[in-house]
């Protein structure tokens, strides 16, 4: 992890990152995905993952997830190539953009 910057904030980016030690355990983390970059705050973190699975593989993943685990759907945007979805879990804020990349697509997933 690279030094602390002036307000608390962590930020890590290489071939395989570690999570913060400190991430929440209740986000869905998809499973054929490897951590490639990392950031915490103090507003919270902030997480890409790499797949080599297509847009649609991912994105339905993170629906039947949120479905199973309750969580309350915030707002959806849906592109060609990028989709992002939004939701409330226990007071907070998550939302998971899925981009659709060359060989796999970027999974990014904020916390607040």
């Amino acid at each position: 992890m690279a030094p602390a910057l002036e307000d608390n904030t962590d930020y890590a980016a290489m071939e395989a990152v570690k999570l913060p030690k400190d991430f929440p355990g209740d986000i869905h983390l998809y499973a054929n995905a490897r951590n490639i970059k990392s950031f915490k705050s103090d507003k919270g973190f902030s997480v890409t993952l790499f797949t080599p699975d297509t847009l649609e593989k991912v994105v339905a993943d993170y629906r039947e997830y949120a479905e199973l685990a309750q969580w309350q759907d915030e707002k959806v945007l849906e592109l060609s190539n990028k989709t992002v979805l939004k939701y409330k879990v226990d007071g907070r804020i998550l939302a998971v953009q899925v981009a659709q990349k060359q060989g796999g697509c970027l999974i990014t997933i904020s916390t607040k």
